[in-house]
């Protein structure tokens, strides 16, 4: 069980572009919530259609990206993500729907090369 408790708990470094490729694909709006950030309320570009693709809806709260709170990525501006398991095409995304909490597994564009 320790084994398996250190192998979740492991941190991937993963380069803090890929959670702005992944946020480039919607609109994020800060959300407040008893004096700290909850996360990013998340909108549809104007015409766009790229939300249920992601496995998100118009509205929905992120609340975590690849295990980190999105208050914590935010914060570190700089340098690689320390994440709970590792982000290539699709990365598991904490996000609050309706009142419940639901883990997605979101896709992000590829790297630039």
């Amino acid at each position: 069980a320790a084994a398996r408790a250190s192998e979740h708990e492991r941190c991937v470094q993963v380069p803090r572009e890929r959670f702005d490729a992944f946020l480039s694909q919607m609109r994020p709006q800060p959300v407040f919530r008893n004096g700290g950030w909850a996360g990013y309320r998340i909108y549809e570009f104007p015409g766009g259609n790229k939300l249920p693709a992601l496995g998100l809806q118009q509205g929905d709260l992120i609340t975590h990206f690849c295990g980190l709170p999105v208050a914590e990525v935010f914060m570190s501006s700089e340098g690689d993500l320390c994440c709970k398991g590792r982000v290539g095409e699709t990365v598991y995304v904490d996000i609050e729907r309706n009142g419940q909490k639901l883990r997605v597994k979101s896709s992000i564009p590829p790297k630039k090369a």
